[in-house]
C-alpha cells in the first residue's frame, strides 16, 4: 500500500488531473484537524483558524509540482505555524506563545488548542505534554526532542508511549 507522499508523486507523474484531486483530497482529511490545531495555537478566531486552513491548503495545492515531497505532514504543519504568524504579524496582533505561556493558559480559553491541552493537562505532565506536542504537531524524532530535553533517545521514547497510553486508557474511561 502506497503512503501519501507516494500516491502524490505517482499522481503528479501521471498528470491525471483526477488522479491529482482524489490524493489531494485524501491528504486533506489526513490533515486537515492537524493544521487548524497547529494554526489555533497562534489564532483563536474559527473563522480566521477555517481561512488560514484553506490558505494553507491553497498554497499546498497551487505548488504541488514545485514541492519536494517527503514527508507532507512536516510540511504542512510548518507551512500551518507560517500563516498564523505571517498572519498575525499582518494584523499586528505578532505574539508567539512559547511552551511556559502555553503551560499556564487559562481554563476560558476556547481556541481549539487549549480546550486539547487543558484537557491533557488534567492527566499528563508538562513534560509528557511537551514529547507529545513536538513529536506528533512538529513531527520531531525522538532523537531531536531527547537532545532539547538532554535526555537518552530511548528515555523519551519511553515517555512518549507511556503518556499516549495513560491519556488514551483516561479518555476511555471517561467515554464510558
Amino acid at each position: 500500500m502506497l503512503n501519501l507522499e507516494q500516491k502524490l508523486k505517482y499522481a503528479l507523474k501521471s498528470k491525471n488531473k483526477n488522479q491529482i484531486n482524489d490524493v489531494f483530497e485524501e491528504i486533506y482529511y489526513e490533515y486537515g484537524h492537524l493544521v487548524g490545531f497547529v494554526i489555533s495555537k497562534y489564532v483563536s478566531s474559527k473563522l480566521d483558524i477555517e481561512e488560514l486552513i484553506n490558505d494553507v491548503f491553497l498554497s499546498f495545492f497551487n505548488n504541488l509540482d514545485k514541492i519536494k515531497m517527503k514527508n507532507i505532514k512536516a510540511y504542512l504543519t510548518t507551512s500551518a505555524k507560517n500563516k498564523a504568524i505571517d498572519y498575525l504579524r499582518k494584523n499586528k496582533n505578532a505574539y508567539i506563545l512559547e511552551n511556559d505561556l502555553l503551560m499556564n493558559m487559562g481554563s476560558n480559553d476556547n481556541t481549539l488548542y487549549s480546550l486539547i491541552l487543558n484537557d491533557m493537562k488534567k492527566i499528563l505532565t508538562t513534560e509528557e505534554i511537551e514529547i507529545i506536542l513536538e513529536h506528533i504537531v512538529y513531527n520531531q524524532s525522538f532523537k531531536t526532542i531527547a537532545l532539547k530535553f538532554n535526555k537518552p533517545t530511548s528515555t523519551i521514547s519511553t515517555k512518549y508511549y507511556q503518556a499516549i497510553e495513560k491519556y488514551r486508557m483516561e479518555v476511555k474511561y471517561e467515554i464510558r
